[in-house]
């Protein structure tokens, strides 16, 4: 966060990238947060975790909720079930990988 132009998305995107693919070791997981981009915030809300649309903050606390130790560990497979599956229209749960737990609270756009 202390580059310049780099927001929450970016800096929290670039942890995540150094802990899960390059397996770079931290002295802890627990700040590392998820990144709050569209596809994020789609997956969660759909899953039922919030009602209306959840603030950026919202967002990362309940991924602190869900997955306390490393929140960042859900970020790459909520935003890839949002890109793949989870689309803002059209969603295609039939396939989705959470299909079976997920509350399908979708807007359906008009």
């Amino acid at each position: 966060m202390e580059f310049e132009g780099v927001g929450i998305k970016i800096a929290t995107m670039a942890a995540n990238i150094l802990a899960r693919q390059f397996k770079i070791k931290f002295k802890d997981y627990y700040s590392v947060d998820i990144s709050p981009d569209v596809h994020v915030r789609r997956v969660l809300k759909r899953m039922g975790y919030f009602n209306g649309n959840p603030t950026i903050d919202q967002i990362i606390y309940k991924a602190r909720e869900i997955s306390p130790q490393f929140p960042g560990l859900i970020d790459y497979s909520c935003w890839e079930i949002g890109r793949t599956y989870c689309h803002k229209s059209k969603p295609d749960c039939d396939n989705c990988p959470v299909n079976d737990e997920c509350a399908k609270k979708i807007d359906r756009v008009k």
